[in-house]
């Protein structure tokens, strides 16, 4: 056994896939804005990050040019094929190169297996990218970020490829038939 949860009300079914599926949740939210709520306690570190205020909720990771936040543990994103999405609010500053980089090892380095699967274009738009095994695919939005919270979701599964959302709207997606072709290893997950 691993973790054991008793609520003293019965869960809704939504509730219920939540938990069944959800492998990490970090809010950022102080005294401890860097520890995982999500069921798996998966471990974090951060280098250069400032904890500040949001406007959609109580407070926000803020990066500088050489800043970065890495969790470690993602097990299934090393498993090709495997479904996934990942959500995240994001409010940018400035144009940023990667902002969500998966990688085989901690350095996050080009020795090692990795890819960008979401990252800023000089204009501002979104850049997704997904590896196949032979090659990555990049493609990108015509939705320009703006300095304004906006959620921003990235889904794969071999049904319906790689799909990008900005505050609910699908912008871009590639797909049905892509492969997806993970490291094999459990992935380091790294944000910049």
């Amino acid at each position: 056994m691993d973790h054991l949860t008793v609520t003293k009300r019965a869960k809704s079914s939504c509730e219920i896939q939540e938990d069944a599926t959800l492998v990490t949740c970090l809010l950022f939210n102080k005294p401890t804005p860097y520890v995982d709520n999500g069921p798996n306690s998966l471990s974090s570190t951060e280098s250069l990050t400032t904890i500040i205020s949001s406007s959609h909720s109580k407070e926000a990771i803020s990066f500088n040019g050489s800043s970065f936040f890495q969790t470690s543990s993602f097990t299934s994103l090393g498993i090709s094929n495997k479904s996934f999405s990942v959500a995240l609010w994001l409010r940018p500053q400035s144009v940023l190169n990667n902002v969500v980089h998966l990688s085989a090892d901690s350095s996050g380095l080009g020795n090692a297996w990795c890819v960008a699967i979401l990252s800023l274009r000089s204009n501002g738009t979104i850049l997704n990218s997904i590896y196949n095994g032979t090659g990555t695919y990049l493609w990108s939005s015509s939705i320009s970020m703006t300095p304004t919270w906006t959620h921003v979701v990235q889904t794969y599964s071999l049904v319906n490829g790689f799909r990008s959302y900005v505050n609910g709207i699908l912008i871009s997606s590639i797909g049905p038939v892509l492969s997806y072709s993970a490291s094999g290893k459990s992935n380091f997950y790294n944000i910049r």
